[in-house]
């Protein structure tokens, strides 16, 4: 398995992000997760929680299809995210996103592909799949690479914060 060299900086950059959980405290919280989150816990972590009207997730009250559950917010941030993209499969009763390849005008050596599975009816990673494949333009041909797990993560994220607002905006707007 080869892998393409990141440079010492990029990776630092990625480890401080990661350290810092500056990924994490980007996601929007409802006004009762908030009051949750200052009420916190009596050993630490999630052991015993006071947190009288806390439900672990609500999002999980979305609409879904008698054959699969599917996330409306999951499925409505994959479609956002991915509309830079070509679509070549979208299927909202199973929950996949298939997108034909895209070159970025910035780097036109690369090329990628994203399938995304919503698997569950929940907002987590564990109800998200994603698929990243990439190409690089050698000698005027392009030659398949490895998977990119960095743009899998990278578009993970940004699907995960996107539904997390889309949910938080529907609660708000109630």
């Amino acid at each position: 398995m080869r892998f393409r060299k990141i440079s010492k900086f990029s990776t630092s950059l990625i480890i401080i992000a990661l350290a810092s959980g500056a990924f994490a405290s980007e996601y929007p919280q409802t006004r009762d997760e908030k009051i949750a989150d200052e009420m916190g816990s009596i050993v630490g972590g999630e052991g015993i929680v006071f947190r009288p009207s806390h439900t672990k997730n609500e999002a999980t009250k979305s609409s879904v299809s008698a054959e699969k559950k599917v996330n409306k917010f999951l499925w409505e941030a994959a479609r956002e995210v991915l509309k830079i993209m070509p679509t070549l499969t979208c299927d909202k009763d199973n929950g996949i996103i298939i997108t034909d390849w895209y070159t970025p005008k910035d780097n036109t050596e690369y090329s990628y592909k994203l399938e995304v599975t919503i698997t569950d009816d929940v907002i987590s990673t564990a109800s998200l799949n994603v698929v990243a494949h990439e190409k690089k333009l050698k000698n005027k041909q392009w030659v398949n690479e490895n998977e990119s797990k960095a743009l899998e993560y990278l578009t993970t994220e940004k699907i995960l914060k996107q539904a997390r607002k889309l949910y938080v905006e529907s609660i708000e707007s109630k």
